[in-house]
């Protein structure tokens, strides 16, 4: 995903599914946020301190859901 680095929306397609794509780094994050007519998808992608371990913390948020939904995943370096 290319987008510019000042956090202008840029159209993004994915699977025929049209969003807005705003992805700048937040400190030592990257966040990224999908704007579409159903709601938002936010992604925190945080690398360790020893960069071993990479997590990212997503959340989903939209008219027909009541509450977000916030899930973490967890990827360690092979090897």
């Amino acid at each position: 995903m290319i987008t510019a680095d000042n956090g202008v929306p840029v159209d993004y397609v994915y699977k025929n599914s049209h969003s807005k794509l705003v992805q700048q780094f937040v400190g030592d994050r990257i966040s990224q946020v999908f704007t579409s007519d159903d709601g938002k998808r936010e992604n925190e992608f945080t690398l360790s301190p020893d960069g071993k371990t990479l997590n990212v913390k997503v959340t989903l948020s939209g008219a027909r859901l009541p509450t977000p939904v916030v899930y973490t995943l967890t990827y360690a370096k092979a090897g």
